[in-house]
């Protein structure tokens, strides 16, 4: 992502997983077919979270980015688990099994858009943000200049 803008790399690769995510719907007749699209999903899915991880670090000060990084994380794992819920709900409804995927494209094409509406927000990196000049020295080492 040094080379290139990190918001347009991982947003192509929230496009392509919505289309693999299609394909998987309408790929459920053929199984060798369906093997192959559910195995490049998953890493092109893998592949773009990982990512999010290092970009989302980038739109943080250095005080806050563990803390944005994980409440990301967090975020994403709940989307995951009310993804899984619906989509179960929606398999109970009677939905086909293309239906639901076409469905699931959704969440990664709103991804995709997010990223490209960040894209000028972000602008600078945050190497290029001015920090706070401020050394903050952690207690114990103040006790031990103290006593």
């Amino acid at each position: 992502m040094d080379r290139v803008n990190g918001n347009r790399v991982i947003a192509f690769t929230y496009v392509l997983v919505a289309g693999l995510v299609l394909l998987v719907g309408r790929g459920v007749a053929h199984q060798i077919l369906l093997g192959t699209l559910i195995f490049l999903t998953g890493t092109v899915v893998t592949s773009a979270v990982t990512s999010m991880s290092a970009l989302a670090a980038s739109f943080y000060p250095t005080r806050a980015r563990a803390t944005g990084v994980a409440w990301m994380l967090g975020i994403g794992r709940i989307g995951g688990v009310a993804g899984a819920l619906v989509g179960a709900a929606l398999m109970g409804l009677g939905w086909q099994f293309g239906s639901v995927f076409s469905l699931l494209a959704v969440p990664a094409l709103i991804s995709a858009l997010a990223l490209v509406v960040m894209a000028p927000r972000v602008g600078e990196s945050s190497a290029q943000r001015p920090e706070s000049k401020e050394v903050v020295t952690p207690p114990s080492v103040l006790d031990q200049k103290l006593g």
